[in-house]
């Protein structure tokens, strides 16, 4: 394991030293496997045998990686830790001058808990873009997390500054960001161009030119909006074994209850909106700089496109009088 109760300590605020790794050691386990399916196995050894002494940036690396398992045990651990069974049922233990924590107070914290944690995570993908190991760029796990054009929270906070960099809410968002990519960028600029600059994005040993570049970042700017649009209808709601319900939470408090129907039409008009704006300056400049050598698909269209503009009636060499 990465992480000790003795680590553990070190990186969460506020745990008693009197905290026994027996009590937290299933959660660390349950947290380290999730963060082990998340980068994959070969970065996770990789991480299990940097040494005292290994280079900073690698130490730096497993530092990061650290908190990122402890914030999520944490967080895991706490709905446990304000109980305890016995033969005489649940307990709730209250030491001498201890007050019981409100339930808003209680949510507060579990919600700053994985704020820690999506900061953290953002750190250690920033690091690892750094340290970048050999095992990370032929994994699994690298090629998931690059398989879209917009590839983290950061990165979609950046395009979309009302989501937040909150790193629950882009795994969920995952799958419509390449609902979105399907749907609107593919068309956009042919599906030779999107699968040719995928392929390029995804290669670790390929280099992007100036103007592929400047390709994604117009993509991104479409793509951050049009995927939240996507998804917008699904994020308020719940589904499980006991139905559809609408999530709300109100001063650290969560609620839920039947969903009414109304999802903020108006916001979700503005995202599809925005996303269609930069789709619009995506195709003007991908008209202004596609050759049969730079983008060819593209520009292949582009002069079918007009060909069959100008196949249309024209009067413009006639001595017709058109009124």
């Amino acid at each position: 394991m990465l992480v000790s109760i003795t680590t553990f300590k070190k990186h969460v605020s506020g745990v008693q030293g009197a905290l026994t790794e027996s009590t937290i050691a299933a959660h660390l386990k349950a947290s380290e496997r999730d963060f082990r399916a998340m980068i994959g196995g070969p970065l996770y050894d990789f991480l299990e045998q940097v040494a005292v002494g290994s280079p900073a940036d690698e130490k730096d690396l497993l530092d990061l990686a650290e908190a990122v398992i402890s914030w999520k045990a944490y967080d895991l651990a706490m709905p446990h830790l304000k109980m305890r069974t016995s033969d005489l049922g649940l307990l709730v233990q209250l030491p001498a001058n201890t007050v019981m924590p409100t339930k808003w107070y209680y949510t507060d914290t579990r919600d700053a808990n994985m704020v820690m944690y999506d900061l953290f995570l953002e750190h250690f993908y920033a690091q690892l873009e750094v340290v970048n190991p050999d095992v990370w760029e032929t994994s699994d796990a690298h090629k998931d997390r690059n398989a879209h054009f917009i590839r983290s929270p950061k990165e979609l906070d950046k395009y979309v500054g009302l989501v937040g960099r909150n790193a629950r809410f882009f795994d969920r968002l995952t799958m419509y960001i390449g609902r979105a990519e399907e749907f609107y960028i593919a068309p956009a600029i042919t599906e030779g161009v999107y699968d040719a600059l995928l392929e390029k994005w995804q290669n670790p040993a390929a280099t992007l030119t100036a103007t592929e570049k400047r390709l994604v970042e117009y993509i991104r700017k479409a793509l951050g909006p049009l995927a939240v649009y996507e998804a917008y209808p699904y994020l308020p709601l719940l589904v499980d074994n006991e139905g559809i319900r609408q999530v709300r939470k109100s001063d650290g408090t969560r609620e839920e209850d039947l969903p009414d129907g109304k999802l903020r039409d108006a916001q979700r008009k503005q995202l599809l909106g925005d996303g269609q704006v930069y789709l619009s300056k995506l195709r003007t400049w991908l008209d202004s700089v596609a050759t049969a050598e730079l983008f060819p698909q593209y520009h292949t269209r582009r002069q079918e496109e007009l060909n069959d503009f100008s196949s249309d009636d024209d009067y413009t060499h006639s001595a017709s009088i058109v009124l």
